[in-house]
């Protein structure tokens, strides 16, 4: 399988950016709810962050049923924030590198990388913007893919808002897409590439009220395409109507989330129509001076890798209680749930279902204003009511150490 060099280019920028944030105190501004330090220069801010992850064993490398395999691993994520504001106009680019290193099975070291741009235009009441991205990462696509698959994807976006009055607002985006998988990669018999390879497009339209200063509440209406370069059979188009709640973070609430509408029709017949609730969401509640709760939720058709099966309806939620123990010292406890519900051609009999869990709890230990050490258990498992050998157990002892967050 192709592994993937960060530029040297990149590698050097970060490097640079990260030790001159470290040695320039008298620039850096002191840090609020995002703790990245910020470096100006000139015209443009800098916010760099680096995490030292995945530093622990890993009991079942390849997922396997019967035969696990236990490695050492470390992983490294340097990322960097580059923002300038040149008059109405507001820049943010983004280079992010995610590389994570296996002792014994060299076949799972992979080195992600990422880039993004947005420029958003704020006038007194039309607001137009535009954002584009790009990664080349060999990072477990799905949660039944659990293979390391090198792919590209790519999104484009433009779209604008426009005030009506101090409270209300109507908008519109565009929106265009395409994953590519590296040809000739295989996943239980299955080529990746000729299966999963797409382009998509969507156009949404939005309506907003700023319920108070701390929350919106929006209804957006979109059309989403998918087409297959390979496998036109599972060209589709959707209907999505998503009222969504966004909370400041300024507030006890933080995050956003929508409950809502889809329906997804096949362009051939034998693709099975699907027509029900859809969610996504990322919140998080204060509670008191000591607790808050993350949550994170979803429910959408997602693409099976399998050519015979065209999609599961992917149901999945994650909660975490953390509480804080003192002031340089918390505690958290995770568990989570995802539950992938298969479709067939032709309204045939369901294929079954898979359901994977994970739960586990850490330690973290703040060591300055910007650093924190994260000493944590995980365990996973997937139980299938297909095959015996969708199935595994794992689990994670490992340590993260997080600089800028």
């Amino acid at each position: 399988m192709k592994r993937l060099r960060l530029p040297g280019l990149l590698s050097v920028a970060t490097a640079v950016i990260v030790c001159s944030a470290s040695t320039a105190s008298a620039q850096t501004v002191p840090p609020g709810a995002d703790e990245r330090p910020t470096v100006e220069a000139g015209p443009f801010a800098f916010r760099p962050r680096l995490v030292v992850h995945s530093v622990g064993v890993d009991s079942n490398v390849f997922h396997d049923a019967e035969n696990p395999k236990s490695d050492f691993t470390f992983g490294l994520q340097p990322d960097l924030e580059v923002t300038t504001k040149p008059g109405p106009v507001k820049i943010v680019w983004t280079l992010a590198s995610d590389f994570l290193w296996y002792q014994t099975y060299t076949s799972e070291r992979m080195a992600n990388r990422s880039t993004g741009v947005n420029v958003d235009l704020t006038l007194k009441r039309f607001r137009p913007y535009f954002s584009a991205s790009v990664a080349d990462t060999s990072a477990r696509p799905t949660p039944e893919i659990d293979a390391r698959a090198h792919r590209v994807p790519r999104t484009y976006a433009a779209g604008a808002t426009l005030m009506l009055g101090t409270r209300m607002n109507v908008g519109f985006k565009v929106a265009d897409g395409r994953e590519r998988y590296e040809e000739h990669q295989q996943f239980r018999g299955e080529d990746l590439a000729k299966v999963l390879n797409h382009d998509s497009s969507s156009l949404e339209a939005s309506f907003g009220v700023a319920l108070s200063p701390l929350t919106t509440f929006s209804v957006i209406v979109g059309r989403d395409d998918v087409t297959f370069e390979q496998e036109p059979l599972r060209n589709s188009t959707s209907l999505r109507i998503s009222p969504t709640l966004t909370f400041n973070p300024a507030g006890i609430i933080n995050g956003s989330a929508f409950f809502g509408y889809k329906r997804f029709d096949g362009a051939d017949p034998s693709m099975p129509a699907y027509n029900g609730l859809a969610m996504n969401g990322a919140v998080s509640v204060l509670l008191g001076q000591r607790f808050r709760v993350e949550s994170r939720f979803t429910r959408d058709v997602q693409y099976s890798y399998e050519e015979a099966l065209p999609y599961y309806v992917l149901t999945g939620g994650r909660g975490t209680l953390a509480t804080q123990l003192t002031g340089l010292l918390d505690f958290r406890l995770t568990a989570g749930l995802d539950r992938m519900s298969y479709r067939a051609y032709g309204g045939g009999a369901s294929p079954g279902t898979d359901r994977q869990r994970l739960y586990g709890g850490g330690v973290g230990f703040r060591i300055g204003d910007r650093k924190r050490i994260v000493i944590q258990a995980e365990f996973l498992e997937r139980n299938s009511s297909r095959e015996h050998f969708r199935e595994f157990e794992k689990h994670r002892i490992f340590g993260t150490l997080t600089w800028g967050a």
